[in-house]
């Protein structure tokens, strides 16, 4: 039965896929097609996180070459113009181009206002991934604070566990083993409480 519910599960996704495929020529709302966009784009990297096939990667940066070529055209409002640089900062990301994913990011960060907390809890969050693979270490750390605290606020409990985990790996490679089993464990205790 579990089988079963995975591959209807893996294809309502690809209906969803091919719906928004579909469904690109015919917006005439820019906004709207930038947002499918990114919706679309997103949908292809969970794929490519769930199978690790390299079609999917090569896909999402089709998509991201639209998504960027498409905003130049045309003005994108400030949300649309945050998922859009998101996309292409987790492009750069899988890419290991660190330096490209840090712009956009920092182009997020530069355009978020007080009211935009997941934003920039996500923001942080990537920032501090960024900076932690490029051993900028201080930083990564920065990063992550700011991204568990604004999670905090909004209870964004897997965000939250997400930037527990970073935590860890940024205490471990400074050396700070106690702090590092300190993240560690309450990564573990937001875990066991998700599946009580």
């Amino acid at each position: 039965a579990r089988i079963y519910d995975r591959m209807e599960l893996k294809d309502q996704k690809w209906s969803k896929i091919n719906e928004a495929k579909v469904l690109l020529p015919l917006l005439n709302d820019d906004d709207e097609k930038l947002i499918l966009y990114t919706r679309l784009s997103q949908m292809i990297l969970h794929e490519y996180q769930d199978t690790k096939d390299i079609k999917y990667l090569n896909d999402f940066e089709a998509l991201c070459n639209d998504l960027k070529n498409l905003s130049q055209t045309i003005t994108p409002s400030r949300k649309t113009q945050f998922l859009i640089n998101t996309r292409l900062a987790s492009l750069h990301i899988y890419k290991e181009e660190w330096e490209l994913a840090k712009m956009y990011l920092n182009k997020n960060l530069r355009n978020c206002t007080p009211d935009d907390l997941p934003e920039l809890g996500i923001n942080h969050q990537d920032l501090g991934e960024v900076f932690l693979k490029t051993n900028q270490l201080n930083l990564a750390q920065t990063h992550i604070d700011s991204s568990i605290m604004f999670h905090t606020m909004l209870g964004t409990l897997p965000q939250m566990m997400n930037g527990y985990q970073i935590q860890k790996d940024i205490l471990e490679k400074k050396g700070d083993y106690k702090g590092a089993y300190h993240y560690a464990n309450k990564y573990y205790d937001y875990k066991d409480s998700l599946r009580n």
